[in-house]
């Protein structure tokens, strides 16, 4: 799906990443989630890095819920 911000944008800032596997999402249940089930299912052989606009069932260190702000989020 494709984001507001792109693997383009990112490597334009850091052009040090080009080697990483980077994938940006509109939306998914959570960023935490998704690079588990990318591990457990073997893909994961460059470092790699996951982004989204929106999740639906984040969590945070230890599983804490936070609250996603427009700009930047807030761990509870």
């Amino acid at each position: 799906m494709a984001s507001t911000f792109s693997k383009t944008d990112l490597l334009h800032h850091q052009p040090n990443l080009k080697e990483f596997n980077i994938e940006f999402f509109e939306s998914i249940d959570s960023t935490s989630s998704y690079a588990k089930r990318y591990v457990e299912s073997n893909q994961a052989v460059l470092p790699s890095i996951f982004a989204t606009t929106k999740q639906t069932a984040a969590y945070g260190k230890e599983s804490r819920t936070f609250f996603l702000a427009q700009k930047g989020y807030m761990q509870r």
